[in-house]
């Protein structure tokens, strides 16, 4: 049988994207259900503790909306990822802008977190990611040799 190393958590090269989720349009639907303003990833994935999905959306100078829900709801559409990381590609309103999602800081669609860059969102543009995949980022684990197995 393998003899289990275990190794510390890796560290992804800096401005690692997080491997999953998908940016959602909001204009006619908000893929999750409940939300609250936050300032940082970690207190979002508090929030959504719990929940299976986990939503940040419209950055401005006071934080960002975080969502939380069980279930996306059918009817809001996918959009390319890079619309929730600060570069709209679709005029779904506002001329194509962010309008007052402005940023967080200002200018800013993206957090850092755990070495990962974060996606925040925009205006009615909201990146959903299972909440176990946005945790997995803080959880170390063993490393198995299996060159003998």
């Amino acid at each position: 049988a393998p003899t289990p190393v275990p190794t510390p958590a890796p560290t992804p090269p800096p401005n690692s994207v997080l491997v999953g989720g998908d940016c959602y349009d909001t204009t006619d639907a908000r893929p999750l259900d409940e939300s609250i303003m936050v300032t940082s990833v970690a207190a979002c994935l508090s929030y959504a503790s719990g929940s299976k999905y986990l939503a940040t959306g419209c950055p401005q100078s006071h934080g960002f909306e975080c969502w939380r829900g069980n279930t996306i709801k059918q009817n809001a559409a996918v959009l390319d990822r890079a619309e929730c990381a600060g570069t709209p590609l679709t005029d779904i309103g506002k001329g194509g802008s962010n309008s007052h999602c402005a940023g967080f800081p200002s200018e800013h669609y993206t957090a850092a977190f755990s070495g990962f860059t974060f996606p925040l969102g925009g205006w009615h543009r909201e990146y959903v990611v299972e909440v176990a995949i946005a945790s997995q980022v803080l959880v170390s684990g063993d490393c198995y040799d299996t060159t003998d197995a």
